[in-house]
C-alpha cells in the first residue's frame, strides 16, 4: 500500500506517518512525502520561511490544482491513497472560510464532528470531488499538537478543549520522555521531535487509548480503516 500526504508541514508529516503505523501498518517507506517534500533535506526546509514550503494555503493550492496528486494516481496501482490535513485553528482566515458550529465545552464531541464535516466539505470543493473515495482527512481540532497532547495527559478531557496544546505539550515534555531527551527535542529540527513525541503512536495498542482522548484524532483513524478497507 502506497500513501501520499499533503500537510501543513513537516510535523504534521511526522505525526501523520506514526499514525499510518499504528492504525494500517504502513511502513515510512511506503509514504510519498507531496507536500512538504520531505525527502529534500529537512535542515533546508527549516532554513526556508515555513509559507515556502508548506501551509495551509499550500494544501488549498495543491487540492485545487492537484498537480502532484494527478501523478501520484495516474500511476498504475490501484493500492494507493492520499492523506489530507489540515488544523482548523486557521478556518476564520479568508479563502479557509470555514464557519464555527456551536461548542460545548463540556462536551466537545457533536462540535468536533461537525467542524470536520465542514472542514472535509471544504477540501472536497476545492479537489471539486476528485478522488475523495482514496483520501483520508487528517482534520486535527484545534491543532495536531492536540493530537500529541493525548500521549502526556491523565486528564479524559478531549485535549482539543486546551487553550493553547503546544505550550502545554511542551511542559509536559518530561512526562513523555526523559528529563536528558527532553533536553535534546528542544534541539531537533520539528519534524524529528514530533517525530519522537509521538512514537507510542506506532503501536496498535496504546494509539487506541490515545484515540479516546481526542475526538478528531479518532476520526481520523477510523477514516484511515474505511479507506484502507477499499483495498481488501
Amino acid at each position: 500500500m502506497r500513501v501520499a500526504l499533503y500537510t501543513e508541514g513537516p510535523a504534521d508529516s511526522a505525526v501523520i506517518t506514526n499514525i499510518l503505523k499504528g492504525v494500517l501498518n504502513i511502513d515510512q517507506s511506503d509514504v510519498q512525502y507531496d507536500l512538504p517534500e520531505l525527502e529534500k533535506d529537512e535542515t533546508d526546509l527549516q532554513n526556508q520561511k515555513v509559507e515556502k514550503f508548506s501551509n495551509w494555503t499550500l494544501v488549498k493550492k495543491e487540492c485545487e490544482e492537484r498537480e502532484k496528486m494527478n501523478i501520484f494516481f495516474e500511476t498504475v496501482d490501484d493500492n494507493r491513497f492520499a492523506v489530507i490535513h489540515l488544523d482548523t485553528a486557521e478556518r476564520h482566515l479568508a479563502g479557509y472560510d470555514v464557519n464555527t458550529p456551536t461548542k460545548n465545552t463540556k462536551d466537545l464531541e457533536d462540535y468536533s464532528i461537525e467542524l470536520r464535516k465542514k472542514v472535509v466539505e471544504k477540501i472536497n470543493s476545492w479537489l471539486k470531488n476528485n478522488y475523495t473515495k482514496k483520501i483520508a482527512y487528517a482534520i486535527a481540532i484545534e491543532e495536531i499538537d492536540a493530537w500529541v497532547l493525548t500521549t502526556s495527559t491523565l486528564s479524559k478531557a478531549d485535549t482539543s478543549k486546551s487553550n493553547n496544546p503546544k505550550k502545554e505539550l511542551e511542559k509536559n515534555w518530561d512526562k513523555i520522555v526523559s528529563k536528558q531527551m527532553a533536553n535534546k527535542l528542544r534541539q531537533m529540527l520539528e519534524g524529528e521531535r514530533y517525530k519522537e513525541l509521538t512514537t507510542k503512536f506506532r503501536k496498535s495498542k496504546e494509539l487506541k487509548s490515545f484515540r479516546q482522548k481526542n475526538k478528531s484524532l479518532n476520526d481520523f483513524c477510523e477514516n484511515l480503516e474505511k479507506v484502507a478497507a477499499n483495498f481488501k
